[in-house]
């Protein structure tokens, strides 16, 4: 009820003023006291586990965490060393562990009066967290997420693997639920055990052989949050589909149905073997053309 009160309080202030601004930062500050108590990244595991299999599945989400934050703080970068200041900036704190749920929480984010913008403060683990999420299947009938996933950041691809490596150790599925400041659940995931075993089958004991291209067609489509696009190349009718950047949803989201030209990476693994997986790909940017269906 308090939270609504503030909510409804920061909707009348009007005006872009040095006094409106600080006005909507100290609200801000003050809604955050009233939070919800619930941890609020709650991972549901289907299995009863031992209190070591339990730290073993925390320390790999805990990893996965600071791999998304390096993604996010090193666009350029395909490393995944983790300095020990990475480690820091992305503490992932765990709040209960039970046989079948473990519970995370975040740093109170540090809000100065210089921040001004007019939204809820994030930490920083909690961001890369919704990143990390964004990578992993909705349900356990996604195949675009897991398809997707060797044209991922080295990063994500990294991240993905040590929970798959856990949870396949476990012999368990994990469903991932993130909450919102009002409590209500943000961000969905899953990793089933059947999932996890896909996961070696696309990235262990190969190379991916990354290579540009450029495709004219249609963008038929997208998935927001597992930020996925779908492009319908004109001269073939062939549907290429791939990775989406955080910073390129708008851009992607503007051009649905319209005539664009894409430049992408396919990315195709290339197994120990000698043989080639099935190439895929992800969005580097858009030119956009006038013309669209409407026409």
């Amino acid at each position: 009820m308090i939270r609504d009160d503030i909510d409804r309080t920061l909707g009348k202030i009007e005006g872009d003023t040095r006094l409106a601004q600080l006005r909507r930062t100290g609200l801000m500050v003050l809604r955050e006291k009233f939070a919800p108590s619930a941890p609020p990244l709650r991972v549901q595991v289907s299995e009863d586990l031992s209190v070591s299999a339990l730290a073993h599945l925390t320390h790999a989400i805990q990893r996965a965490t600071s791999l998304s934050a390096k993604a996010l703080l090193e666009p350029q970068s395909d490393s995944i060393v983790l300095g020990k200041h990475i480690r820091e900036l992305t503490p992932l704190i765990p709040r209960l562990q039970t046989g079948h749920m473990l519970l995370f929480g975040f740093p109170e984010p540090e809000v100065s009066a210089d921040h001004l913008e007019f939204q809820r403060p994030e930490h920083l683990a909690e961001r890369a967290v919704r990143e990390f999420l964004s990578v992993l299947p909705r349900d356990a009938s996604d195949s675009d997420s897991l398809d997707a996933l060797p044209a991922r950041r080295s990063q994500f691809r990294a991240a993905v693997s040590a929970v798959a490596r856990a949870v396949s150790d476990t012999n368990s599925s994990l469903t991932f639920s993130l909450r919102d400041d009002r409590g209500q659940e943000s961000e969905e995931a899953v990793l089933t055990s059947a999932q996890t075993r896909r996961v070696p089958e696309v990235l262990k004991d190969s190379r991916i052989d990354s290579t540009p291209l450029t495709v004219e067609g249609l963008m038929d489509g997208m998935r927001t949050q597992r930020r996925v696009f779908f492009i319908l190349e004109n001269d073939t009718g062939k549907e290429y589909q791939g990775a989406i950047e955080e910073h390129q949803l708008e851009e992607v989201r503007d051009a649905i149905n319209t005539q664009v030209r894409a430049r992408l990476i396919k990315a195709v693994q290339i197994r120990a073997d000698g043989s080639h997986g099935r190439p895929s790909y992800r969005l580097l940017g858009l030119i956009p053309r006038p013309e669209t269906l409407a026409d």
